[in-house]
């Protein structure tokens, strides 16, 4: 299962990326202070809402895999646009729902945070490939321009995987009124019993955040492929949910009085 970070201005794009695209300094830069500002826009979830995102997760991601093997026969599902943005998207299952199978199909109250899924899951793990003869398909892995642009990806994808694992951190210890300092933090983070704990209870908190806001796709996909296996496939809100008590007991190890 899944889960576009550029260059800062000045710097020498590394992707491959043409120059034409200068403006991903900007959107770096919208970014970094969107990281900024995220611990306090973090907030409190409990077992239903996990639950409610893991399930919204299963079925976006099934949907995707559905239009993967169904797509060619009906060309017409596989908008790009459609797929790329929540609002577009919203609109396209709100057309879309009497093709697709009735056992992923979002509930009336569920279609903005399903588009705000599936978006996510087809920006960072799926693309579509388009044929000369004017076909296409939707296949898994993104769509790179070369090996430079992907390894570039890659090491950006986890440099904010470890922002947005000392963001969940810093909201837990906020909620919990636990005392912190930096390097406290810091300490946590590289805590050696608490890291796959601190990494799921960081992925909880970015797929319950993503049915509501804008996901950082590719630094959410990163903090998955550090889970085990196996927590993958078994993947549950009290897994998650215990992972933040271990999480907080560590925090209360390190707590700064």
């Amino acid at each position: 299962m899944p889960e576009e970070l550029h260059e800062p201005a000045g710097r020498r794009f590394e992707s491959g990326l043409s120059p034409a695209m200068g403006w991903v300094a900007q959107a770096d830069k919208a970014v970094r202070l969107f990281l900024n500002t995220l611990s306090s826009a973090l907030t409190t979830m409990n077992l239903h809402e996990l639950e409610a995102a893991i399930d919204l997760q299963k079925r976006a991601y099934a949907l995707l895999l559905w239009l993967g093997k169904n797509g060619p026969t009906r060309p017409s599902l596989l908008d790009e646009e459609s797929l790329s943005a929540p609002s577009f998207c919203e609109h396209w299952l709100r057309g879309s729902l009497s093709v697709l199978p009735s056992e992923l199909r979002p509930a009336a109250d569920e279609l903005q945070s399903f588009a705000r899924v599936l978006t996510s899951f087809f920006n960072t793990s799926f693309h579509i490939d388009h044929h000369h003869g004017g076909g296409r398909r939707l296949v898994r892995g993104q769509g790179y321009s070369d090996a430079r642009h992907r390894r570039h990806a890659g090491r950006r994808a986890n440099e904010r995987a470890h922002e947005l694992v000392s963001l969940a951190l810093e909201a837990l210890a906020r909620e919990e009124n636990v005392g912190t300092s930096p390097q406290m933090l810091e300490d946590v983070t590289k805590d050696a019993s608490v890291g796959a704990a601190l990494n799921l209870w960081a992925y909880g908190c970015e797929l319950v955040r993503r049915t509501k806001f804008a996901s950082q796709g590719p630094a959410v996909h990163d903090l998955w492929l550090q889970m085990d296996e196996m927590k993958r496939k078994r993947l549950t809100a009290e897994s998650i949910w215990k992972a933040r008590a271990q999480v907080l007991a560590a925090l209360k190890r390190h707590s700064v009085l």
